[in-house]
């Protein structure tokens, strides 16, 4: 992919520099990296429903209201910054991911959100701490068993091993 410009919403996005994406047996891509202002993504790995995952993407201060209208969701304004990291194998993968955001909605007040989770060994542990201003907010830490892999359609919560949560 040598040029690629595009509108979303309101944001240009532009393709920084060329990438190499490969489709074959999965999709590998070397190094897509795309901005619009002080905004920017970025990805690259392999991704496949078998064999090895390395997926990386990474976010800085990506405007939701590029996307808030397609998830059905056009209150929800603010800008995220974060990371995905999908390693492993297909069958048996792992996942850290963190995340923080600023949201400003049109019908409430301003808040911050940080959340940090992983997959591994059919476990989903994730912290959240959400601060909405004037000594209000939440925090959850906790533990959901359940099965992912991107080889196999079976997915789903766990019965086999406790969900814990503290909140």
């Amino acid at each position: 992919l040598e040029e690629l410009e595009f509108r979303a919403d309101e944001d240009e996005w532009k393709l920084v520099r060329p990438a190499r994406i490969t489709l074959s047996q999965g999709l590998e891509i070397d190094s897509l990296a795309l901005e619009a202002g002080d905004q920017a993504l970025r990805v690259r790995g392999r991704l496949g429903s078998t064999g090895p995952l390395s997926l990386a993407l990474e976010a800085e201060r990506f405007r939701l209201g590029t996307i808030s209208d397609l998830l059905g969701v056009p209150a929800l304004l603010g800008q995220v910054s974060g990371s995905l990291a999908l390693t492993g194998t297909a069958e048996a993968p792992n996942m850290e991911v963190q995340a923080e955001a600023d949201l400003d909605p049109e019908d409430a007040d301003p808040s911050h959100l940080e959340l940090s989770a992983g997959y591994a060994e059919r476990s989903l542990d994730f912290e959240a701490r959400a601060d909405m201003g004037e000594g209000r907010g939440f925090q959850a830490d906790g533990s959901i068993p359940m099965s992912f892999s991107l080889s196999d359609t079976t997915r789903g919560l766990l019965d086999t091993e406790p969900m814990r949560m503290e909140a």
